[in-house]
């Protein structure tokens, strides 16, 4: 989450160790890092600065190469159909490169190692973002408790799950009170 909220610095190259929700939105986070915006595009275009395909490739292409590494033989399992089509374009048109079926065995100063069916495959990164899942934190129901005051949890307090989940717990939770 660090990286999704602009808490940390990450280099040029950078592998997402995960490809779940989490990790598909933060490869494409930082791949939008670097691209132009599209006040910039405008500019360069109406002053033809630049050709339209350049232009196009600086609208999508950042400054940082991203790796997506998924264990399973799917990137984005957990994204509704619709939402993962779209994401799937997205990461492809950012140039985001996704490794299916890989297990990360080590992470080293220059990157990680990962293995496949025995085989050993290397990637260089400066950067190692783990997205490899969530936990369910729920502090503030104890203590809420103990000073006798009612509360409902719902979302990833309650159970680590999708969005969606979460927003109709809360919905449920606004219209029960």
């Amino acid at each position: 989450w660090d990286v999704l909220v602009d808490q940390v610095e990450t280099g040029a190259k950078v592998a997402i160790i995960g490809g779940g929700a989490v990790g598909v939105e933060t490869a494409l986070f930082l791949a939008e890092k670097g691209t132009l915006s599209a006040e910039a595009v405008k500019f360069l275009l109406v002053n033809k600065a630049e050709t339209p395909e350049a232009l196009y490739e600086m609208a999508t292409k950042g400054s940082k190469k991203v790796v997506l590494v998924e264990m399973l033989n799917k990137v984005g399992k957990d994204i509704g159909k619709s939402t993962r089509w779209g994401m799937m374009q997205e990461l492809s048109r950012a140039g985001i490169k996704s490794v299916t079926e890989h297990t990360v065995t080590e992470i080293t100063p220059t990157g990680l190692t990962m293995e496949k069916d025995g085989e050993v495959v290397k990637i260089e990164a400066d950067t190692i973002v783990i997205a490899a899942g969530s936990a369910s934190v729920n502090t503030l129901e104890s203590v809420l408790k103990e000073m006798q005051v009612p509360c409902l949890v719902v979302g990833d307090a309650k159970q680590v799950a999708l969005a969606f989940d979460a927003i109709h717990q809360g919905y449920a939770a606004g219209n029960s009170i």
